[in-house]
C-alpha cells in the first residue's frame, strides 16, 4: 500500500496537482482532484477516513463543510419504483457547455432547467423520480437474475435496454447524475442541511 501510495504522490506532482489547498486559513481537498476507490474491506468509519486520508494524502480541517472522503457502503438495496413516468428525453436540454459553466451559474441553469420541466427543484425531481430511475437502470442491466454490465449505447434507442430516444439524452442525464452530487454539497454547505437519495451511481470501462 505504501509503494502505490506514493506512486500516487509522484503523479500528482507531474500534474500540478496538491491534494490539498488552503482556504481561509484551513487546509481542505483540492476540489481539481476527485478520488473514487472502492474496497470490500472496509472498517470502522473512522479507521477507514484515516486509512484513506493518509493513503490518498487528501484530508481536511473542515470537515463539516468540505469532508476530504464520503464513504458509501454497499447494499442490496433493490427499489420498488412508482408509476410516475420519469422525463428521459428531456435530458437532451442538458448539453456539455453546462459543464463549462461556473458552480454557481450551474445551479442557477439547473434550476432555470427544472422550473421549466414543471417541478419546484432539483431536489423536487430527485424525490419524485429517484425511485424509478433507480428500478429503470436495475431493469436495464440485469433483465434476468445477476447484475452484469452494460454497453453505453444499448442505453438509447430502440432495444430492450434503452431508456433514452437518443445519445443527447443519455448524456444530459450522466451530466444530471453528475451535477447532483455537487448539489447535494452545495445544500449542506449553504444550507446547513443533508439530501440523501436513491439515484443510481455508475461505473464505466473503456475498451
Amino acid at each position: 500500500g505504501s509503494e502505490v501510495g506514493c506512486l500516487l504522490r509522484m503523479l500528482l506532482l507531474q500534474l500540478g496537482l496538491t491534494p490539498v489547498i488552503e482556504k481561509d486559513g484551513k487546509k481542505i481537498p483540492n476540489p481539481q482532484l476527485r478520488i473514487l476507490a472502492s474496497s470490500a474491506s472496509l472498517g470502522d468509519a473512522n479507521e477507514t477516513l484515516e486509512f484513506l486520508q493518509q493513503f490518498f494524502g487528501v484530508y481536511s480541517e473542515d470537515e463539516d463543510h468540505y469532508p476530504s472522503f464520503v464513504v458509501s457502503e454497499g447494499t442490496d438495496y433493490k427499489p420498488e419504483g412508482n408509476s410516475i413516468d420519469v422525463p428521459y428525453d428531456k435530458f437532451a436540454e442538458i448539453d456539455s457547455s453546462f459543464v463549462e459553466l461556473s458552480d454557481r451559474d450551474q445551479h442557477d441553469k439547473m434550476d432555470e432547467i427544472m422550473k421549466s420541466w414543471g417541478y419546484e427543484s432539483v431536489e423536487d425531481f430527485i424525490v419524485k423520480h429517484q425511485e424509478k430511475i433507480f428500478l429503470d437502470f436495475v431493469n436495464a442491466t440485469h433483465p434476468t437474475v445477476e447484475l452484469s454490465g452494460i454497453k453505453l449505447d444499448e442505453l438509447y434507442g430502440s432495444g430492450a435496454c434503452a431508456l433514452f430516444d437518443n445519445k443527447e439524452s443519455l448524456r444530459g442525464f450522466l451530466i444530471f447524475r453528475a451535477y447532483v452530487d455537487r448539489y447535494v454539497k452545495y445544500i449542506k454547505r449553504n444550507e446547513d442541511r443533508e439530501i440523501k437519495h436513491r439515484l443510481p451511481r455508475f461505473r464505466f470501462h473503456q475498451f
